[in-house]
């Protein structure tokens, strides 16, 4: 498995490597100017990089904005309540959307079917390790057995901690204990505004 770093590029940028490719596709076969033999070298990185994000992205924001409403609505512990119930199915309707997978994943799990494979460990053991150096972790990209993936990190903001923070303080006595009756073995406790937490996994399977 070879694991690349590689950063975002701009959607204008995106746009004209599409239009160029689809320009070239439409030409004579025959002919292939300089810049056309650069544009089929391009890395596919550089295409599915913007899709991932894109896709990660509208995907926090909207969790966000599920967990945000529940909680001014009706309380942390409902909150709670809808994540385990309704979360799940939020993020694969937009994976979807995109013709991805997308799967959250981390050391410290709290659902334990979002377990992670053998290349997301890796990833995840990378992050740790940055994190302990005090450096930044990045978006990092793989290709597993011929199907690319992209992996981003999650860290934890304030809002966070109400449901992943310390006991007795940013999580509060009711979600600590709806927090118990709903998963067994929770390992997502304990976290500071800051903290790496985990990671987002987009997969390209078409």
């Amino acid at each position: 498995m070879s694991i690349k770093r590689f950063y975002p590029i701009s959607r204008l940028l995106l746009g004209m490597v599409l239009a160029i490719s689809l320009f070239s596709c439409v030409k004579d076969q025959n002919f292939h100017s300089n810049e056309e033999v650069e544009m089929y070298k391009l890395s596919d990185l550089d295409l599915v990089q913007p899709v991932a994000m894109d896709a990660i992205e509208t995907a926090a924001a909207e969790m966000s904005y599920a967990l945000s409403s529940t909680i001014d609505k009706a309380g942390v512990k409902e909150a709670i309540e809808y994540c385990n119930l309704s979360a799940n199915d939020l993020i694969k309707t937009i994976a979807e959307d995109y013709g991805v997978e997308i799967k959250r994943t981390s050391l410290k799990l709290r659902n334990h079917s979002n377990k992670p494979s053998k290349d997301e460990k890796l990833i995840l053991d990378f992050y740790a390790k940055q994190e302990s150096l005090g450096k930044a972790c990045k978006g990092e990209m793989s290709k597993v057995d011929g199907i690319y993936k992209y992996y981003h990190p999650i860290y934890v903001s304030e809002n966070c901690t109400q449901c992943h923070g310390i006991a007795g303080e940013s999580l509060h006595k009711k979600a600590a204990k709806k927090l118990a009756e709903l998963y067994l073995n929770d390992h997502a406790q304990d976290y500071h505004t800051g903290d790496l937490r985990g990671m987002w996994v987009v997969t390209f399977t078409k």
